[in-house]
């Protein structure tokens, strides 16, 4: 993936939004990551989308292996001791999840990925870098996702966020001297 810096932290903010709650705007999501890194939007509607993003993510979640809570797949249970240590490491870096605000668990893929991306945008790279310890699920979920969703946009924002994740280690003298002076 050849972006720049500020593209992969947009492209992070995409990603997490596609892995959110489908809404009206979807489509524009999808489209705008489509300019970061080319693929094949195909045609659907939102129902479909909402349909297969329910299904997938609520409903045969368990069963499909596509639980999108870092907890269940780290603890393997929901709202265990690595809930609470995520929520603690938000709370160390400076973030405070505003519960009137968001209704999302802090540990929701979406969550992380804009947590991430505000490390990075923040220039909080050793925050970032020591975060990562809670996004080692992702490559078994992406792989979930592959066999259990015909909507193939949830996999593609996952595989996006795991490559943008690897380029920054791999680039750790990039982002780490360029962007910390």
């Amino acid at each position: 993936m050849n972006i720049s810096f500020e593209e992969k932290i947009s492209a992070l903010y995409l990603c997490a939004d596609i892995l959110d709650y489908p809404t009206k705007d979807y489509f524009n999501k999808v489209n705008n990551l489509k300019k970061y890194v080319g693929f094949e939007v195909g045609s659907l509607d939102l129902e479909e989308v909402e349909s297969e993003y329910i299904s997938t993510f609520s409903i045969y979640a368990s069963k499909k292996k596509c639980v999108p809570f870092a907890s269940w797949w780290l603890d393997r249970k929901m709202s265990g001791a690595l809930f609470v240590k995520i929520g603690d490491f938000y709370k160390s870096c400076g973030y405070v999840l505003d519960t009137d605000i968001v209704s999302k668990r802090l540990d929701h893929v979406s969550m992380i990925i804009v947590f991430i991306a505000i490390l990075l945008e923040d220039k909080k790279y050793n925050e970032a870098r020591e975060f990562n310890k809670f996004l080692s699920w992702l490559d078994e979920f992406s792989e979930s996702l592959g066999k259990a969703s015909k909507i193939k946009y949830f996999k593609f924002a996952v595989d996006i966020v795991i490559e943008i994740i690897n380029s920054l280690k791999e680039d750790n003298c990039e982002y780490e001297c360029k962007y910390n002076s």
